[in-house]
């Protein structure tokens, strides 16, 4: 009953409404109506976020065996948010959330051994984190590695995660799949129908300067550049910051549309 009244679940949120029903489960021994409440007063949805207080219910959740609650914990400690900065710590809790099978705990190892957050960089290790999310069909997984594996220049190997990640409604996910399908230069990787089938699904969700310079792109993979221009067009009128790096690379996409020439990159 409190879980209705709150995202993704009530199309209306209410909290006020929500409490109480998550406070009589905690009392009653539901240690993630615990773990919830925590994060409804992290996110102050009761008003101000309460740090102290979702420290305490966090604990409290963690304590009975809640791997939400150690994810939470350790995302305050690995960013220092509520929580002085321990990587270490962080580390710990996140760990023992990913054997307990905490997909959100596992991509974040997965970032910690990337990035090198208190321990050596080891994108052997990182790989292996965003991995088993992968393949659980976690979409943030499937995106992380597929960041990961483009890094390293394997391009064909990513090409099949950041499709998997597109299929969740990740808006991110489907903006980077067409951005790929538009601008590789491996001429097996790129495909023009299907990246607009993802760029229209990405910019119908967020309408931004980068989805647009996406749909642009895609549309000049299939010749289609006057509508290329007119949506490229229509991306630079987003960005607020003339001369800025963005609003160059936009205005180079432009520029090789309006020769009639597709990108690549």
């Amino acid at each position: 009953l409190g879980r209705s009244s709150r995202e993704p679940f009530a199309p209306d949120p209410d909290p006020a409404l929500a409490r109480p029903w998550l406070e009589q489960a905690a009392e009653t021994g539901s240690v993630e109506a615990k773990a919830t409440l925590g994060y409804m007063h992290y996110k102050g949805e009761f008003g101000e976020p309460d740090m102290a207080e979702a420290v305490r219910l966090f604990e409290e959740a963690a304590a009975a065996g809640s791997s939400s609650a150690n994810v939470a914990l350790g995302h305050m400690y690995l960013v220092g948010d509520g929580l002085p900065t321990d990587p270490t710590l962080a580390r710990q809790l996140l760990e023992q959330a990913a054997e307990a099978g905490d997909l959100a705990g596992a991509l974040s190892l997965g970032h910690i051994y990337e990035a090198g957050i208190g321990v050596e960089r080891d994108l052997l290790r990182a790989e292996s984190w965003y991995l088993k999310g992968a393949h659980a069909g976690f979409g943030q997984a499937q995106l992380r590695l597929f960041y990961l594996l483009l890094g390293r220049g394997e391009e064909t190997n990513a090409v099949h995660w950041i499709a998997k990640a597109a299929e969740q409604d990740l808006a991110q996910a489907q903006n980077d799949y067409a951005w790929l399908l538009s601008t590789s230069q491996i001429d097996d990787i790129r495909n023009g129908e299907l990246a607009l089938t993802y760029a229209e699904k990405a910019v119908a969700q967020v309408e931004s300067a980068t989805y647009l310079d996406t749909l642009a792109a895609a549309h000049a993979e299939l010749g289609r550049f006057p509508e290329a221009v007119s949506i490229q067009e229509q991306a630079l009128a987003l960005v607020t910051e003339a001369g800025s790096e963005e609003a160059r690379a936009l205005a180079e996409h432009l520029a090789a549309y309006q020769a009639g020439e597709p990108w690549r990159e």
